[in-house]
């Protein structure tokens, strides 16, 4: 498919009359895999399929905008667009730059009339599409999603407005400055070393504070777990008595990676409940042994979570 460039719908694409006299498209189809297509330019009515319950799109580099074509031709602003569609996954779309849901992001007047969007979406990935710039406006209206996982969109700048989400991912994305309106997150993950817009760092080059959206989101939620990678200067802030350590004094769970180094890799992990605190530095340099690991502190206490 290396060299496919076009795909169409036929008559499901039409309107009126030609439309409504159109079979349903693939109407037993649940999963649809779109593997390395390069070439192809734009993306048919997808939204349009009826059982389609797991949607994968990787490498179609081609592809620059994905607007309100991919929910149905507008004759069909009546329906439910992805009417079963659970799990939704874009993966290297290197060119892909804008995603619009079109009318579906109106309020109020603009947006009577509109489809019901993605009803039953419960998990969103978008991994190494590094120009994209925003989510869509009206995936806030996607109610029933949980899960998001964010990797490598490097020129995304925010995420917010996603009431019914609890889990978010997010890996590498330079860029990013608002996290907000997330009133059901629990779990978060994150890793910072792409960070490297922020001028704060030591010697090394390395980051030495969390970004402010990250120390904003730990601020106003009661997350019941959340894991961290990133450099070792900013894993000693979360030592007991560093800056950060009131932060994660109020999450059940809690895992902070150090960055991998030649001489090994630093972990902190916390639990409220039973007390439990340890920071512990593995020495790689000779794998083969277990006790190259060395223990730095293993705390179990009562009255460690304040």
């Amino acid at each position: 498919m290396s060299n496919w460039e076009e795909w169409s719908f036929g008559m499901v694409e039409g309107v009126g009359e030609e439309r409504r006299g159109a079979p349903k498209l693939l109407p037993r189809l649940m999963k649809l895999e779109l593997s390395f297509c390069p070439k192809l330019r734009a993306l048919p009515p997808l939204g349009l399929l009826p059982q389609l319950k797991s949607l994968y799109i990787t490498d179609a580099h081609a592809i620059k905008t994905i607007g309100p074509e991919f929910l149905g031709p507008r004759a069909s602003l009546a329906a439910t667009s992805f009417p079963k569609l659970e799990v939704l996954v874009f993966y290297s779309m290197s060119n892909w730059e804008e995603w619009s849901f079109g009318m579906v992001e109106g309020v109020g007047e603009e947006r009577r009339g509109a489809p019901k969007l993605l009803p039953r979406l419960t998990k969103l990935q978008l991994s190494l599409c590094c120009k994209l710039r925003a989510l869509p406006e009206g995936l806030r209206h996607a109610t029933n999603l949980q899960e998001l996982n964010i990797n490598r969109v490097h020129d995304l700048k925010e995420i917010n407005n996603l009431s019914s989400l609890k889990s978010l991912e997010i890996e590498y994305c330079r860029r990013l400055e608002h996290v907000e309106n997330l009133d059901k997150l629990e779990y978060l993950t994150v890793e910072l070393p792409g960070f490297k817009q922020i001028s704060t760092t030591d010697a090394d080059g390395h980051i030495v504070h969390l970004p402010q959206w990250l120390l904003e989101l730990l601020g106003q939620h009661s997350l019941k777990k959340f894991k961290l990678r990133c450099s070792l200067p900013v894993l000693k802030t979360f030592l007991k008595g560093g800056p950060n350590w009131p932060i994660i004094q109020r999450i059940p769970e809690v895992k902070i990676v150090g960055d991998w180094r030649p001489s090994g890799i630093s972990y902190i992990r916390y639990t409220k409940d039973p007390p439990t605190f340890e920071t512990i530095e593995r020495n790689l340099k000779n794998r083969r042994h277990p006790k190259a690991s060395s223990l730095l502190r293993v705390t179990n206490a009562c009255g460690i979570g304040g």
